[in-house]
């Protein structure tokens, strides 16, 4: 995402966690953004060429495509939020066919297959604690209004390696695919 679109993501994330006024909700910064397209555990490091091949085949039927960034959400539900979500928009149609050639080129790679249906979607908080809190944090976060926060052109892919450690999730790129 080109860095004016990040620092609008930033923007709305203060209004967020102004709004939220609780510690209920760990915001994630801006160097863990990422929209998943699938995860797939824990991969042995020989497998990495051939999953690393396979995405690119599945790249290769995909050329660039266009979203947006605008809205907000909750999983599963505002009521019992575990994430807070900015919600993607733009061509969706490109963006899931990407998606199933992915799933069905790589799903020998993961350790399950996906049974939810694909959510694009953008994390920008995860809630913790107990239901009272977190209910409260829902609720006072559905009210706020995330416009429409800008547009990229998608001309790429990365496969990410998620390392984990007390501090929370980091991540290394492993691979950069071209959609072409």
């Amino acid at each position: 995402m080109p860095a004016e679109l990040k620092a609008a993501i930033a923007e709305s994330q203060r209004q967020l966690q102004a709004r939220a006024g609780t510690k209920a909700v760990r915001w994630v910064s801006a160097a863990q953004w990422h929209l998943t397209l699938k995860f797939y555990g824990n991969v042995d490091s020989e497998k990495l060429s051939g999953l690393t091949n396979a995405l690119r085949a599945a790249c290769a039927t995909a050329g660039p495509f266009s979203l947006s960034l605008g809205g907000l959400g909750s999983f599963p539900s505002w009521q019992k939020p575990s994430v807070i979500w900015i919600g993607i928009g733009g061509d969706l149609a490109a963006m899931a066919n990407l998606e199933k050639s992915i799933e069905q080129r790589t799903a020998v790679f993961g350790s399950r297959a996906e049974k939810r249906d694909f959510r694009p979607h953008l994390t920008v908080g995860r809630v913790k604690g107990n239901a009272h809190d977190a209910r409260q944090a829902g609720q006072a976060i559905r009210t706020q209004h995330v416009p429409e926060l800008g547009k990229w052109e998608v001309r790429e892919i990365e496969l990410i390696q998620s390392l984990l450690s007390p501090q929370g999730s980091s991540y290394r790129s492993l691979a950069v695919l071209p959609l072409t």
